[in-house]
């Protein structure tokens, strides 16, 4: 095989194999920081007789119209304390949110989003975490937010 004939095999290989790892990092980033988001969350101390269950992330087109990504994290708790009380102790940390979860799966969200823990025990609630991520060509060339 001539040398020119190497170069022109490698460089298609190259242009072709571009496009799948470009996806695969772009992917791994955003996922990254709906994970930082989830992370955040799970460090936050639990307000008195709160029992923590489990916890996810998921970055993609998770609510709403249009086009772009969004960055999810989510506990889900127990609590003896009543939704309002859960809503101020967490209404002090940006963009997070308290609501009741009585089933295993997330109706306000697009897809089939849902925790591991079926059923969903008594007085057991969500508390959501939107965080921020990376520079725009990260938004714009994931799929998932499209």
């Amino acid at each position: 095989m001539s040398k020119t004939k190497k170069i022109l095999t490698a460089t298609a290989a190259i242009l072709l194999l571009l496009p799948v790892v470009l996806n695969i990092v772009v992917m791994s980033v955003n996922d990254a920081y709906a994970a930082r988001a989830e992370k955040e969350l799970k460090q936050l101390p639990l307000p008195e007789n709160t029992v923590y269950i489990e916890s996810f992330s998921k970055a993609g087109k998770l609510s709403g119209n249009g086009n772009g990504m969004q960055y999810y994290g989510v506990i889900l708790i127990t609590s003896e304390l009543p939704l309002e009380q859960l809503r101020e102790y967490y209404g002090q940390y940006d963009n997070c949110y308290v609501y009741e979860q009585n089933t295993s799966r997330i109706e306000e969200l697009h897809g089939s989003i849902r925790f591991n823990t079926d059923p969903v025990p008594c007085n057991a609630y969500r508390v959501e975490l939107w965080g921020k991520g990376p520079s725009w060509l990260f938004t714009e060339l994931d799929i998932r937010g499209h």
